[in-house]
């Protein structure tokens, strides 16, 4: 259900809204093989989230077929094809009016939705986002076909992050987010319907104080977690909105008695308005634990083959060693 989006390899893909515009003008089917191209930065940066290019997508079509698209093909032809020509890798040079890897299961999970869950895959601020089924999603974006908000809700919550932050890799102070690693050893609550209404809220605050401020999401979530002087009232509502996310997450998991006193802290990441460090060793434990238990019910009803994977090991700095709470245990990558 998590996805690494397409990998184009070959920029000559890509069209300004204009060289699009020209070309849907000059041939109208062209409109067929054009779709948008959403990157990390068009959900980070730009308060819309919308992409700011487009890419000429021929699928898996054979050569002949792209070819009945004059105007696409032109361009794919002068742009892609002398730098297909000198790259590595065989199949890529055979189809070089082809995306490299277009990520065929990814295509097929969200090809019923109306919307998919996206995030950045290298972020400084972990969040998803709803967007429309149909663009073409980088290689840079994380896709859910999961599109409902009480996944939404569970991927936005301290939770989520603490654990994405700990058992996947980082740039600096930046998250980069890997579905293996993130995602499907995540244990997830057993029931999502009590998330709904609050993975809603959130998600649709956050996107109106975006485009009300004019600012991204990286913007917003610096004001929300850096500023503590910053009180307007739809930074102060995310603030309050994050703290009933987080707690409805946790009643989800059966979690009532675990306090989670949000407040501004220093953490290895800089100020954040999170949750405190004892209590989210706490939750990382706890789902450590789920992750163990989950992985037993699997083998008992005989969904592995016995091999253990290789675990993996916190790569964050802000992991503990194994010696102490919160850093040791195997992790289970199916469970």
């Amino acid at each position: 259900m998590a996805h690494i989006g397409a990998l184009i390899n070959g920029d000559g893909f890509l069209l300004a809204p204009h060289e699009k515009h020209e070309m849907v003008e000059g041939e109208p089917r062209a409109d067929d093989v054009v779709f948008p191209y959403l990157v990390g930065k068009d959900l980070t940066s730009w308060p819309d989230q919308t992409p700011r290019r487009f890419a000429i997508d021929f699928r898996d079509w054979p050569l002949e077929r792209a070819e009945t698209y004059p105007s696409p093909m032109a361009v794919v032809r002068r742009q892609v094809l002398p730098h297909r020509l000198k790259v590595v890798r065989k199949a890529y040079r055979d189809r070089w009016w082809q995306f490299a890897e277009r990520q065929e299961k990814m295509r097929d999970a969200v090809a019923g939705l109306d919307s998919v869950l996206v995030g950045p895959r290298t972020t400084k601020h972990w969040s998803v986002s709803f967007v429309p089924q149909g663009w073409i999603y980088s290689s840079e974006t994380i896709v859910f076909s999961c599109a409902d908000p009480g996944h939404a809700a569970v991927l936005s919550s301290s939770f989520h992050d603490g654990w994405a932050r700990k058992y996947s890799g980082s740039l600096q102070t930046g998250l980069r987010y890997s579905p293996t690693d993130c995602f499907e050893n995540f244990p997830f609550p057993a029931a999502l319907d009590s998330l709904h209404e609050v993975g809603d809220r959130y998600v649709s605050h956050r996107k109106a104080t975006m485009l009300d401020q004019d600012q991204g999401l990286t913007t917003v979530y610096n004001r929300v977690h850096e500023q503590p002087e910053d009180d307007h009232s739809a930074i102060a509502e995310l603030r309050s909105l994050r703290c009933e996310l987080d707690r409805a997450v946790a009643d989800a998991y059966g979690w009532a008695g675990l306090e989670l006193a949000h407040d501004f802290r220093e953490t290895p990441l800089g100020l954040r308005y999170t949750i405190d460090e004892p209590t989210k060793v706490e939750a990382l434990d706890r789902l450590l634990e789920l992750n163990h238990e989950r992985h037993a019910e699997e083998v008992a009803r005989g969904l592995h083959d016995g091999k253990q994977k290789k675990p993996r090991r916190p790569r964050t700095p802000e992991a503990p060693p194994a010696s102490q709470p919160g850093g040791g245990g195997r992790l289970f990558a199916d469970g």
